[in-house]
């Protein structure tokens, strides 16, 4: 189980640029993190959220990415809301609309 500890760029003005992997730890306290990823880990073939955001990012089309966002998610006692701006955060760092699940 790998907890992403991706170092952050700064924009112009200082403050850290948001990438797939900051949508999931800017909402996550670390142990959620270590949830998800157990989940993660154990219900696909994914082991990380950085794995999760390569295919999120080869597939931004996918009507999987919320449901399984949801799934693993509540799987480890994630609330909506904060599964909610998990989506909303990827939706604006990729561009497009999200296949809403939740």
């Amino acid at each position: 189980m790998n907890v992403v500890n991706q170092q952050q760029n700064t924009s112009q003005t200082g403050e850290p640029e948001t990438t797939c992997e900051t949508c999931f730890t800017d909402n996550l306290t670390p142990e959620q993190i270590t949830a998800y990823e157990g989940i993660l880990d154990t219900n696909t073939v994914f082991t990380s959220i950085e794995e999760l955001c390569i295919f999120i990012k080869e597939n931004p089309e996918s009507i999987e990415i919320s449901s399984l966002i949801y799934f693993i998610g509540s799987q480890a006692g994630i609330d909506n809301n904060t599964l909610e701006e998990i989506d909303l955060c990827l939706e604006d760092f990729f561009g497009i609309t999200i296949p809403s699940f939740g």
